[in-house]
């Protein structure tokens, strides 16, 4: 069986942190975006397949489709 994907914004904190660990229990592999980075106690493995990015500013979303993130 093919492993599902979730990408989610707002993952650092709060209900997108929930949803994080929810799905990443659930054996969905999990890319996650946020302004902050992802905490020291993230209990989730995986932190590889977080950006660090600030949706509301144009400049970082037009940065995020060069080729060093591209390994997301």
């Amino acid at each position: 069986m093919e492993q599902k994907t979730l990408v989610l914004t707002g993952a650092s904190r709060g209900i997108g942190f929930a949803t994080v660990r929810r799905f990443h229990a659930e054996g969905w592999r999990v890319i996650t975006c946020s302004r902050s980075p992802v905490p020291e106690d993230c209990p989730w493995e995986g932190k590889e397949n977080h950006v660090q990015l600030d949706l509301s500013d144009p400049a970082e979303r037009t940065q995020w489709r060069t080729p060093e993130y591209a390994r997301h």
